[in-house]
């Protein structure tokens, strides 16, 4: 369905996106199944 940019934390240098993915979807029944996916990841080598 969709990925965010890149988010900011309180750490500069830690980063984080956030995926969503429709897997089924059941109208007659009104539900979905879907995969929600947190990436988080460093900007420096530290």
């Amino acid at each position: 369905m969709g990925t965010s940019g890149n988010m900011s934390t309180s750490n500069q240098y830690v980063k984080y996106t956030i995926s969503i993915n429709q897997n089924s979807q059941n109208v007659s029944n009104n539900y979905s199944n879907v995969t929600v996916t947190v990436r988080f990841f460093r900007t420096n080598s530290g």
